[in-house]
């Protein structure tokens, strides 16, 4: 698999933004610096790493006119990820057994490759909350969140290693997992150790997150009687009946509080007041969960929601497909927006019956939070796996018109989707 390949797999399986940076050839990079300090690390594109993109045509032209190029991916929100870096000359290795050894854990299972220097890229979900880059978590472990980036697998590295993905690692073979809390609370503790105690916007949002500073800074829309009131009706309409639904009914309510005018462009963490009520309240339906884990869901949903409650027909399809899981069938894929649209196209079916449904790139893009390109791909990959069948062909102002071709059977059971 060549590089350009490779960067289309990296979109495809983890749902990331890519972008070229140079490489290196006899351990001389191809910027052509005698004394270049970032050799194979450093953009080829103007913009660095807000170039980076899902625009498949796009990745094809760059590494049709680099063919050699490193592939970067874009850390943060933007591609829903975070990185664990761990530098094996500055003592990262031996930093990070000590620390698994702490809390009790032999090794952290999800996505984790090996740098060409012989360090690791360990991978996590993004928490849903702004999370910046730190440096020296612990000695020889960096994190990557925010404005961020790493260099991917195939990659070239001045000492003369690949990146690659480690064995049983890949994620052809693993999910990528949720940062655990300890972990989580350990990279947001960083950025309070600031010179003069001093905390940032993003300093204290992060560190927020995991309990210790709260929304210190937000604006409270929570003000009026009117507004109070639809929201404890929207906290009290949203609480989980049953285990399993926590997900679901969280992505409700934010649909629902985004439907509330004054709270439609409130910043999520303002609304943490309401998030602890409905914690409080949910606690019954949804057992031990802890209160960062349900700030964390509310959070990545409020980003998610593309129209509020009422919005649209199809949005009840999404809820559906979210509340009920991934098809048996599309559990085959790691990448979770693919498993996602396979959900709402069983939802879709199943509410049309035995007539095929209309579903168009554009508006499933919209309900996924990704461009309509990718949503292309991704529909031409369900339809090569033989989960879905064009029925006709969508034209000009025209969406294409689908069958779900796996049997829909009565559901055992909600499952997340993550």
């Amino acid at each position: 698999m060549n590089r350009c390949e490779t960067a289309i797999s990296l979109v495809v399986d983890l749902d990331v933004l890519v972008f070229p940076c140079h490489t290196v050839n006899n351990g001389t990079c191809s910027c052509g610096k005698a004394k270049c300090n970032n050799k194979g690390k450093h953009p080829r594109t103007g913009h660095g790493f807000k170039d980076a993109t899902q625009d498949i045509e796009q990745i094809k032209k760059w590494w049709k006119k680099w063919p050699d190029a490193n592939i970067a991916i874009r850390t943060g929100g933007e591609s829903k990820l975070i990185v664990v870096d761990i530098d094996l000359q500055h003592g990262g290795i031996e930093s990070w057994n000590r620390l698994l050894a702490k809390h009790g854990v032999k090794q952290l299972s999800t996505v984790t490759a090996k740098t060409g220097g012989g360090g690791f890229h360990i991978l996590f979900s993004h928490p849903g909350f702004p999370i910046g880059n730190r440096q020296d978590v612990l000695p020889g472990i960096d994190l990557r969140g925010d404005n961020g980036y790493i260099i991917a697998v195939s990659s070239a590295h001045e000492s003369g290693g690949v990146y690659s993905w480690m064995e049983g690692l890949s994620p052809s073979e693993v999910d990528l997992a949720v940062c655990p809390e300890w972990l989580m609370s350990l990279l947001c503790k960083k950025s309070a150790t600031k010179k003069n105690n001093t905390l940032s916007r993003e300093d204290m949002e992060s560190v927020g997150s995991v309990g210790s500073v709260g929304s210190v800074g937000s604006v409270n829309p929570l003000k009026g009687k009117e507004v109070k009131e639809a929201v404890k009706k929207i906290v009290r309409s949203t609480l989980p009946t049953r285990e399993g639904q926590r997900e679901k009914k969280i992505f409700d309510l934010a649909r629902r509080l985004k439907a509330v005018p004054e709270l439609a462009d409130a910043d999520g963490l303002a609304l943490e007041e309401v998030i602890r009520d409905w914690h409080g309240q949910a606690l019954p339906g949804i057992c031990t969960k802890a209160y960062d884990t349900t700030l964390a869901a509310f959070l990545r949903a409020w980003r998610r929601v593309v129209f509020p409650a009422g919005k649209g027909a199809l949005l009840t399809i999404l809820e559906r497909a979210i509340g009920e899981g991934t098809p048996p069938e599309a559990k085959i894929f790691t990448n979770r927006n693919i498993r996602l649209l396979a959900a709402v196209c069983r939802e879709l079916q199943e509410a049309v019956g035995d007539t095929p449904f209309y579903l168009s790139c554009r508006k499933a893009g919209q309900l996924l939070g990704i461009s309509h390109v990718l949503a292309s791909e991704y529909f031409i990959i369900l339809c090569q796996r033989g989960l879905l069948k064009i029925v006709e062909a969508g034209e000009m102002g025209k969406a294409t018109r689908y069958r779900w071709v796996p049997k829909i059977v009565q559901k055992s059971g909600p499952e997340a989707i993550e």
